[in-house]
């Protein structure tokens, strides 16, 4: 637990590392004081954190660090300390701003529960049980998001369905009427939040209110030089270089860097080509680019784990970068930003369709393309103020087309092969990239419109095939010579309905003669039938 890359002489700072000694209270036991592991209510650890835990109470841990579990008041400090300071979204920020449980734990220790890495699931699990048997104790039928925390959601589902792993995460979903854990259950703005504005607040001086007011808004989102709407896919994460998880040290991230991007809305569409890779984690916007010293420019950099083999990603998906460069060790989901002038941090994330269409896949901002960047041939529909997604699928569905465009208010493209035809209808080709073919596979990330691609319904191939009744002839009746069942006469259906007839009337089944059997079912009759005609034509084996 403690770095020697992350000293008293270092930036960041931290209690300095040396040698260990033996405890001078029992032999072959360790000085505590020497160590920087865990101790408190919030497991305070880490030489780094210990050193700031320390200049903010104004108590030196570095040569004291047992303080923390032998004072009770110096352990609940360093634990509300921490609370309320660290991270890049506090746990306190998490709760009050974004009611996200699984924040607090990425604050915490996301390194190793978000997501756990199998040696701690044991962890995650009992952290889950601890906050379930707390709801369930203080009779609260919602719990708070998980989103902040790496694939916690899937870990509390497949806890909850094992029924023995998170038994009190069981219990509550047994015991409350209402359960949700969900942010599309739950407003993640909760209306709870208005009535502290209540009438007695008129009462308060007018000096009281600002004093609260930046608590409830983060302090980051304004630095931004401008946020990209959810359909763009990124979340932003804060003014700086984006920074992955490290306990010790802050990790950046190889990167490609293309120059001359004059807004940060061109940066999404330079970055689009490697966002189905998972090594890609995120993109940087600078203005002006502090990597090449230009003023004048800007840049958008494409963020990449480390040791990720670029010039082949350049070779293989395209793109020319100016730059092609090894940041740092990060890899993994960005958690964080290395704080700097006139750089925005944005990490991947799914694309949010900006309307939801039933029976078109929304691709992404910008015209549609094939997988050869081609553009397609469109109709042009007219379109009225307001008109958008839903209105143009309406216009463009009875011509079944690859998929529209849409730019709401504006126009509505109905898209299609290269040299298709619509009789009564006028065919467009477009400006540029004449010649698309095939199913619509991206989106140029230009203008302001959105691609929808069509998709197709499913076909399904017929499961029902007399072939394969000789195979299940044999077990319908066992005790039957095989020669008066010919497999040709046995209804493919027979297998699925007889343990149904069997039930109906259990006990007058076995009663039946098996030789008689044979005798009723004629060839001649209709295979679809012949389960229904009556339960005692079944054979014994079969009920």
């Amino acid at each position: 637990y403690c770095s020697s890359a992350l000293t008293s002489i270092t930036d960041p700072d931290g209690c300095a590392c040396g040698t260990v000694q033996e405890s001078t209270v029992e032999s072959s036991y360790l000085d505590a004081n020497s160590l920087y592991f865990g101790r408190g209510p919030i497991q305070l650890s880490h030489n780094y954190n210990y050193i700031d835990a320390g200049t903010a109470l104004g108590v030196n841990l570095c040569t004291s660090p047992d303080l923390v579990a032998t004072d009770g008041a110096i352990a609940w400090k360093t634990s509300f300390w921490f609370w309320m300071t660290s991270g890049t979204t506090t746990p306190h920020s998490s709760i009050i701003n974004n009611q996200d449980f699984g924040g607090t734990v990425n604050a915490i220790n996301g390194g190793l529960e978000c997501p756990s890495n199998g040696s701690h699931d044991s962890s995650v699990v009992s952290r889950l049980n601890a906050y379930c048997l707390t709801a369930t104790q203080l009779q609260i039928n919602v719990l708070l998001s998980f989103d902040g925390c790496t694939n916690l959601e899937t870990k509390y589902n497949a806890c909850v369905a094992s029924t023995t792993d998170c038994v009190a995460c069981s219990e509550w979903e047994g015991v409350t009427l209402s359960p949700s854990r969900s942010p599309s259950k739950t407003p993640t703005k909760a209306p709870s939040a208005s009535p502290t504005a209540t009438p007695t607040t008129t009462t308060k001086s007018p000096s009281s209110s600002p004093s609260s007011s930046p608590t409830s808004s983060p302090t980051a989102s304004p630095e931004a030089k401008a946020i990209l709407e959810p359909y763009y896919g990124y979340d932003y994460v804060g003014g700086g270089n984006c920074q992955a998880y490290h306990q010790f040290q802050q990790h950046t991230y190889d990167y490609l860097l293309f120059e001359t991007h004059t807004d940060v809305f061109s940066c999404p569409a330079v970055c689009a080509l490697y966002r189905d890779m998972t090594e890609f984690q995120g993109l940087e916007f600078g203005s002006p680019s502090l990597d090449v010293g230009d003023e004048a420019q800007s840049s958008c950099k494409c963020l990449f784990d480390h040791n990720t083999d670029l010039p082949t990603i350049v070779s293989q998906y395209g793109g020319s970068p100016t730059v092609t460069g090894t940041a740092g060790d990060g890899s993994g989901t960005v958690v964080g930003v290395i704080e700097k002038d006139f750089v925005d941090c944005y990490k991947v994330a799914p694309l949010e369709a900006p309307e939801e269409i039933v029976g078109f896949e929304y691709i992404g901002p910008g015209l549609c393309l094939d997988s050869s960047d081609q553009k397609y041939d469109f109709i042009s529909i007219s379109v009225t103020s307001g008109f958008f997604a839903s209105e143009c699928k309406a216009a463009c569905s009875p011509f079944s087309p690859r998929g529209f465009h849409a730019e709401e208010g504006v126009s509505c493209r109905c898209l299609f092969d290269d040299g298709a035809s619509i009789d009564g209808n006028t065919m467009n080709d477009p400006t540029t990239g004449d010649g698309g073919n095939g199913p619509i596979v991206y989106s140029d990330y230009t203008g302001d419109g959105h691609c929808y691609a069509y998709i197709p319904p499913p076909t399904h191939a017929p499961s029902a095939s007399p072939s394969k009744t000789p195979s299940s002839s044999p077990t319908t009746s066992p005790s039957s010579s095989p020669t008066t069942q010919a497999p040709s006469t046995i209804p493919t259906s027979s297998p699925t309905k007889a343990p149904i007839i069997g039930t109906a009337s259990p006990s007058s089944s076995p009663t039946q003669s098996p030789s008689s059997s044979p005798t009723t079912a004629s060839p001649s009759t209709s295979p679809s039938k012949a389960p229904s005609t009556s339960p005692t034509t079944a054979s014994p084996s079969t009920s």
